[in-house]
């Protein structure tokens, strides 16, 4: 049988994308103006939003197979493709990092 390829999307979060996500939502997000209409406040609320999560975790898309295992979740799949930048351009004690990661997400996976 032929294997299927789907395009997954997510979105990768860091602990530095937090923060500074935090820090422009502290910031003035959206004023509401009392007189306005409630739908239309709401929709630039929401646009804004919108716009503070694809500005500090933008979309990314890995291919996943049918023959993955199970455990080869989007950032792992994403964390795999990282590493193996890396092993090509000799950078191994940075893909050892790495693959520390990919170690934790399977047992984190496993263990649930």
């Amino acid at each position: 049988m032929n294997k299927t390829r789907t395009k997954r999307v997510f979105r990768k979060h860091t602990a530095t994308q937090q923060a500074y996500f935090l820090a422009g939502v502290t910031a003035s997000v959206h004023t509401f103006s009392h007189g306005g209409d409630m739908q239309e406040e709401f929709y630039s609320f929401y646009e804004t939003l919108l716009s503070l999560l694809h500005k500090h975790y933008p979309e990314r898309s890995v291919t996943v197979t049918s023959d993955d295992p199970p455990y080869v979740t989007r950032a792992v799949k994403s964390i795999l493709g990282g590493k193996n930048k890396l092993m090509r351009s000799s950078h191994n004690e940075r893909a050892a990092a790495f693959a520390t990661k990919i170690g934790t997400a399977i047992k984190r996976y496993n263990s649930a």
